[in-house]
């Protein structure tokens, strides 16, 4: 068995990870057929559903782990980490 891709990603936007940003993450992760999971010190989360990345209380500088398995595993990680390097499309 393949191992999953794994990479950290410091969350960036001064909101951290709330509501809109999770609907965007979620939305994203979506399209892929590749299993996404996101961890952090406090919880473990589909990446594909908002209600459980927003109980990862992922903070601005805070450190999340993006693991990434499946047949578009390359370009879903590539896509998830550009968002969030990307402060999810927000200004600041």
């Amino acid at each position: 068995m393949k191992p999953m891709l794994n990479r950290f990603v410091t969350i960036t936007n001064r909101r951290g990870l709330h509501a809109r940003s999770a609907s965007v993450l979620a939305k994203t992760a979506s399209k892929f057929q590749s299993d996404i999971r996101i961890t952090n010190q406090y919880a473990k989360a589909n990446g594909k559903n908002i209600m459980s990345l927003l109980l990862l209380q992922a903070s601005f500088h805070s450190k999340i782990n993006v693991q990434v398995s499946g047949e578009d595993e390359v370009l879903a990680m590539k896509t998830i980490v550009c968002l969030v390097e990307n402060r999810f499309g927000e200004e600041e």
